[in-house]
C-alpha cells in the first residue's frame, strides 16, 4: 500500500551537492527512479549536505536506497572519488492526515528559509515550492524546455527510460512540473 513519507538523505562529513550541476544530476535521478518505481514526488529540497523528499510510495526504503546508490556512483565518477557518500541509509518517516502531511511538506519546501539561505520558501532555487500553484502565484517561469526524446536521452544515463511527458530545462535538468505530483500536493493545501 502506498503512503506519504518524509525522507532525508544526509552527508554531514562531505558536501553532497558541490554545485547547481550536482543538484541537477540528483533531480534527474529522482525523476527517473520515481518513474521507474511508481513513486510520486510531492516535494523536494536539496541542501549542500542533505536532501529532503516528500514521497508517495509503496516501498520508500528500496526507492531511497536505489536513488542514493545511483547518485553516489554518478558523484564518484564526476569527482574521481570512491565509496559511499554520506551517512548510511536514510531517514524515512510516514506522515498521515491532512494537517500532518501539509506540515511535513511545508517543512521540506521551507528548508532554504529554515537554513537562512533565502527570505522566503520561494527564494531558494533548489526546492519545489515554486512549482506549486503556478497559475495562482506566477512565481514559476520555466523558459524554453527540451521536449525531444532523443535530446533528453542523450543527457541521461543509457539504462533509464522516461515518459513522453518529461521535459528538461536548458541546463539539462528535468523540469519539476513534468515529473512531480503537483496536483496531489496542491490538493492537500487546498489553495495557494
Amino acid at each position: 500500500m502506498r503512503r506519504i513519507y518524509h525522507s532525508i538523505i544526509t552527508s554531514h562529513d562531505e558536501v553532497m551537492f558541490r554545485s547547481p550541476r550536482d543538484v541537477g544530476l540528483f533531480i534527474n535521478l529522482l525523476a527517473l527512479h520515481a518513474y521507474r518505481d511508481n513513486v510520486d514526488v510531492l516535494m523536494d529540497a536539496e541542501m549542500s549536505t542533505h536532501a529532503h523528499l516528500g514521497l508517495f510510495a509503496e516501498n520508500p526504503d528500496e526507492f531511497m536506497w536505489k536513488l542514493r546508490i545511483s547518485y553516489d556512483r554518478m558523484f564518484n565518477t564526476l569527482y574521481g572519488r570512491t565509496g559511499r557518500l554520506g551517512e548510511k541509509g536514510a531517514f524515512i518517516k510516514p506522515i498521515d492526515g491532512r494537517y500532518h502531511i501539509c506540515t511535513g511538506l511545508s517543512y521540506i519546501g521551507r528548508n532554504g528559509l529554515h537554513h537562512g539561505l533565502s527570505g522566503t520558501a520561494f527564494g531558494y532555487p533548489f526546492c519545489s515550492a515554486n512549482v506549486l500553484f503556478v497559475k495562482e502565484t506566477g512565481f514559476y517561469r520555466p523558459g524554453k524546455l527540451i521536449v525531444s526524446r532523443e535530446e533528453i536521452a542523450s543527457l541521461i544515463p543509457r539504462r533509464y527510460d522516461f515518459p513522453d511527458s518529461f521535459a528538461m530545462n536548458e541546463d539539462g535538468v528535468f523540469d519539476r512540473t513534468t515529473f512531480m505530483a503537483t496536483q496531489m500536493t496542491e490538493a492537500y493545501y487546498g489553495s495557494a
